[in-house]
């Protein structure tokens, strides 16, 4: 099915690759604290990210930021100039990040907002 979608989307636009990228984060005895997955398209010079999670007790030692900045950087190794997410819950975290709102989805999940948010990597 998604070849086929993008099959018929790229009679419309450029081709390009969906590059997964996918980060862990352990604490010294090798336990899983945070990870991070999302896929750039070299193409259209755009990192999607995806999901994004920290465990709550591992919270607030800036692991969140470190998995940004890290698949960041890969995303600019592979030619992209821009990174977009959503998110409901981590609005002010994104923010501080660089990241702007540009798009608002009102009651997703019910009685929240989602922020699509994004920004170029310069």
């Amino acid at each position: 099915m998604r070849a086929g979608l993008l099959e018929f989307n790229f009679t419309f636009v450029p081709a390009t690759e969906f590059i997964p990228l996918v980060f862990a984060a352990r604490d010294p005895a090798g336990n899983l604290v945070g990870g991070l997955a999302g896929e750039v398209m070299p193409g259209w010079k755009w990192l999607f990210i995806s999901l994004l999670w920290v465990s709550s007790s591992h919270r607030r030692e800036r692991i969140g930021t470190r998995l940004m900045r890290e698949v960041e950087d890969e995303a600019r190794k592979h030619g992209c100039a821009y990174a977009y997410t959503m998110t409901f819950q981590a609005l002010g975290f994104y923010e501080k990040l660089g990241y702007v709102v540009w798009g608002v989805q009102e009651d997703f999940p019910p009685g929240q907002r989602r922020f699509f948010v994004s920004k170029p990597l310069g």
